[in-house]
């Protein structure tokens, strides 16, 4: 029987160049002590209440499940182009309209905008304790660290991924950080991710793509899987969904310029928890013993 889980909100002070303050969204069920934390990163022009039913099974797990409301969100697209009567109650509608995406096209690429996402996330990690005082048996201390398309890029950088701004490499890396799931990953040549950008992953790390998922520019899987791929060795894994587009089947919810599938949105939800499940015990991790059976994905461990 589903249970009805109430989120709430609450606000912290971040260090990003674009703003103040984050709003993070806070979804856990109250009959059970936490198994963890998950931080969740939701893509460009979405929201932390974005990814729902994907959010909403982890927590039903017994995850607490935290995720900050970036810059680039629906809502700031409403206030920033209020002309074109953006529906927020429909977070893919706005990406059939020209204006709009060469607006959040203008996000994506601002340096200040993609730096400012990984510091709302650190500061949300920062503030774990203050976020989850009230949830019973939370675990703020080590969380794991998940994100779709731009959440993936922000997932990937919290989690150790390394850019180089042109004065070479650096981390925007949380030492707290145990895990990273970075969904529909950017490879190398954009914002900021070299060929060396994942040469000091050290934490388990899980890159879901889709078979068909194509950026913005164009580029495809071969380029989304450089995140596996140019990581060392050690508890790195990468499933790629067969048949799946830039959407993973619908996980954000239903979008017009992607294809519903709800057997690959399934395939999605079962490899993250068991990925999330494994990495909270420790050692299965580093093995590919975790993987859940489904055909729908094509699975790689190193």
């Amino acid at each position: 029987m589903a249970v009805h889980l109430d989120a709430r909100w609450h606000t912290l002070s971040t260090s990003s160049p674009v703003r103040a303050q984050v709003a993070t969204r806070i979804l856990h069920d109250p009959r059970i002590a936490s198994l963890g934390t998950i931080v969740f990163c939701h893509g460009l022009g979405m929201g932390a209440e974005s990814y729902d039913a994907l959010q909403r099974h982890w927590a039903q797990r017994g995850y607490a499940v935290v995720a900050p409301e970036f810059s680039d969100s629906l809502a700031h697209l409403a206030r920033t182009l209020p002309h074109e009567s953006i529906d927020r109650s429909d977070p893919t509608a706005w990406m059939t309209n020209e204006r709009v995406v060469e607006h959040a096209l203008g996000l994506m690429f601002d340096t200040d905008q993609w730096i400012g996402r990984a510091l709302d996330a650190s500061a949300v990690i920062d503030g774990l304790d203050e976020l989850l005082g009230t949830v019973p048996g939370a675990s703020p201390d080590r969380p794991i660290v998940a994100g779709h398309s731009y959440g993936g890029h922000t997932a990937q950088l919290i989690g150790g991924a390394r850019i180089d701004r042109g004065n070479g490499l650096e981390s925007f890396a949380h030492e707290s950080v145990s895990a990273a799931i970075p969904m529909s990953p950017q490879g190398s040549g954009e914002r900021g991710l070299t060929r060396d950008s994942w040469a000091a992953i050290d934490i388990p790390w899980l890159v879901i793509s889709g078979e068909h998922d194509i950026a913005a520019r164009g580029q495809g899987l071969e380029w989304r899987r450089e995140a596996f791929d140019l990581a060392p060795a050690g508890g790195r894994h990468l499933a790629v969904v067969r048949a799946a587009d830039h959407g993973l089947g619908g996980i954000a919810g239903p979008a017009p310029i992607y294809r519903g599938d709800a057997e690959a949105v399934l395939a999605v939800t079962r490899a993250t928890t068991a990925f999330i499940d494994a990495a909270r015990s420790g050692a299965a991790v580093a093995t590919d013993s975790w993987w859940p059976a489904d055909e729908r994905l094509a699975t790689e461990s190193k």
